[in-house]
């Protein structure tokens, strides 16, 4: 279950315009995340990341994915900034 969805349109180079689509999604006992560029495509790694069961934590989960929109994180960072989040 969808619990937030935001999107964010960001230019690459001053050039190219895409959307950011970051959302958290509810699996019962954690939280999950996915974020992707323009229309949802696992195939396209650099385009596209999913991570399980990242939280537990409702507040913590809904922050850090605002974070993710207002840092207009790409999708193949977003593992990277979650480790460091979290572990740091």
């Amino acid at each position: 279950m969808v619990e937030l969805s935001l999107s964010k349109n960001v230019t690459i180079n001053d050039k190219k315009k895409c959307t950011i689509n970051y959302m958290l999604l509810s699996n019962g006992d954690a939280f999950d995340l996915e974020c992707f560029i323009g229309e949802k495509n696992p195939k396209e790694e650099m385009h596209y990341c999913y991570v399980k069961k990242f939280t537990k934590d409702e507040e913590f989960a809904q922050q850090f994915i605002q974070k993710l929109a207002d840092g207009e994180v790409f999708p193949i960072h977003v593992q990277d900034i979650l480790e460091d989040f979290c572990f740091c």
